[in-house]
């Protein structure tokens, strides 16, 4: 079974990804949709007034089942951060994911198009 790839949108407004997450192997909990699945790929956009480049920050794996989080009365799952982008990868152009709530599951060929983003933006490359 192919596992699916979702997009988490974080607010650095509500959320400052950048004071919580110090560095690659951070895991998180985030809240998600009942579809998510432990293996499933993720990409974290990151936007809010305060960020003046919104976009891909970073991407991981999911590595929990997802469950109810009892503090926040919540659906969350855990993600873990495998790597950190010094500036967004990605910006977001108008189609490419829909998004309600904090995640949403995104179509192979938007995930072919950010992994080609990603390459063309490491350092070998630039």
């Amino acid at each position: 079974m192919k596992d699916n790839t979702y997009i988490f949108i974080c607010n650095n407004d509500k959320w400052n990804f950048f004071e919580n997450v110090k560095n690659e192997g951070h895991i998180e909990p985030w809240k998600c949709t009942k579809s998510i699945k432990l293996g499933d790929k993720f990409y974290i956009h990151l936007g809010g007034n305060s960020i003046e480049e919104k976009g891909i920050i970073a991407k991981g794996i999911v590595v929990s089942e997802s469950y109810i989080d009892i503090e926040e009365d919540y659906l969350v799952a855990d993600l873990k951060i495998e790597k950190i982008f010094d500036k967004p990868v990605v910006k977001f152009k108008q189609g490419m994911y829909q998004v309600q709530g904090s995640c949403a599951r995104i179509r192979e060929e938007i995930v072919e198009e950010i992994e080609n983003a990603i390459k063309l933006n490491s350092p070998e490359n630039i």
